[in-house]
């Protein structure tokens, strides 16, 4: 071979390399693209707006799992004056009793302000859900389990109300400190 030869073989080796490169991406891309179809509709456009809910089932449920424990735990923590008889306590008993019930009115202050925040999240929720819908229809069934959640954790909280045990336990905490002043 002479170097004239060597040499026009070199820029017939690039241009073939480049000319099969250029065939495999066009390949290529015509097979990630795939076959597309026009057609033409006479159907009409419509807008479609999605949005992400406000709140879940699963928050839900917890919500007033939670809602549950805390009325169960309020329901359970005072006891009854007909289940003790503060004549028989000596002014020590009265004030351990006194210190306990001082104890367990702050829980149970704290649990009350735990379940009315449960109740305010729930309710803040469901106006989330109504002010993002126009169609009452749709909230009413899509956001069903919201205001099952709702009622529920209404009438635990209702109940609770209703048993009035912080004024019962204040009556209670009023008659030891009578029962430690007079020191019997």
């Amino acid at each position: 071979m002479t170097k004239q030869s060597k040499k026009s073989s070199k820029p017939i080796n690039k241009r073939v390399i480049l000319l099969c490169l250029c065939s495999i991406t066009f390949y290529f891309s015509s097979q990630v693209m795939g076959k597309t179809k026009a057609m033409f509709s006479d159907q009409e456009k419509s807008i479609t707006t999605m949005s992400a809910a406000a709140v879940f089932p699963d928050t839900v449920a917890k919500l007033v799992e939670r809602a549950r424990d805390l009325s169960a735990d309020l329901a359970n923590t005072h006891v009854n004056k007909a289940n003790r008889n503060l004549v028989d306590l000596t002014r020590k008993e009265a004030k351990a009793m006194l210190t306990k019930c001082q104890t367990r009115r702050k829980d149970i202050k704290e649990k009350r302000k735990e379940l009315q925040a449960i109740l305010d999240e729930l309710e803040e929720y469901l106006k989330l859900t109504n002010a993002a819908t126009s169609n009452k229809k749709a909230v009413d069934d899509s956001f069903d389990y919201l205001r099952t959640g709702l009622n529920e954790v209404q009438k635990l909280n209702d109940k609770i109300d209703q048993k009035d045990i912080l004024k019962r336990m204040d009556e209670d905490m009023t008659e030891l400190k009578e029962k430690i002043k007079g020191g019997g």
